[in-house]
């Protein structure tokens, strides 16, 4: 996957230049963004993940934009708790998330008035996350308990976007950016249990389920900052 973006990002450069030649030559024609939020929240964290872009102007009043971003979170937890009997447990759980995208939009320029501009046009992008779950129970009985989950999610956007630029300087922006999405979903669940009883014997259990979803979603919105040079 990474040798393919990087031989995709090689080419775009080398044909993006090529098409370039009709644009206006006072502008700066490559352009860089980044996510500061969306409708859920700030999404932007330097320790865990971000969201970039970077794109060109391939006519005169079209960018080309390849999109990507990646996330990731581990948690973990361990104390004692116990139940309405008084049988106290020990445990530790253990969670991790990961996420991986990239995509590429083509928009269209519209200049409303100096310094505001607006932009639409199709986008695709593709998603691959992953949530891992696990739990470690020890009883007052001395009888172990481990479970496992394992969700993964594969996700085909189809966007139609509508974004509004605002330049404060000659090449520092800001948008806001909105769009509907066409999602086509796979996700996969691996579910492992496992029980070690004190006295001997054990309990082992797995299942796993395999579905797809198709489905709109209309409440994407975005804030986000550009440079362009």
């Amino acid at each position: 996957m990474k040798k393919l973006f990087a031989v995709f990002i090689f080419l775009f450069t080398i044909f993006s230049s090529l098409y370039a030649q009709d644009t206006i030559s006072k502008d700066n024609k490559w352009f860089t963004e980044f996510l500061i939020a969306n409708s859920s929240g700030f999404t932007l964290n330097l320790l865990n993940g971000t969201d970039l872009a970077i794109g060109r102007r391939i006519f005169k009043n079209t960018d080309l934009r390849i999109v990507g971003g990646f996330n990731v979170n581990n948690s973990d937890n361990n104390g004692r708790r116990s139940d309405p009997f008084e049988i106290t447990d020990k445990y530790t759980s253990e969670s991790s998330y990961d996420r991986y995208s990239t995509g590429l939009d083509i928009l269209y320029r519209i200049s409303i008035v100096k310094g505001l501009m607006f932009k639409t046009g199709p986008g695709y992008e593709y998603e691959f996350s992953q949530n891992e779950y696990e739990d470690h129970n020890i009883a007052s009985d001395g009888t172990t308990r481990e479970s496992k989950q394992k969700y993964k999610d594969y996700v085909n956007h189809f966007k139609l976007i509508g974004s509004f630029q605002y330049n404060f300087t000659g090449n520092i922006y800001v948008f806001i950016q909105g769009q509907v999405m066409y999602n086509r979903s796979h996700t996969t669940i691996l579910s492992t249990s496992n029980i070690i009883y004190l006295e001997g014997g054990t309990y082992n259990y797995s299942q796993s389920s395999d579905y797809k979803q198709n489905s709109f979603q209309f409440d994407n919105f975005f804030l986000g900052g550009g440079i362009t040079f």
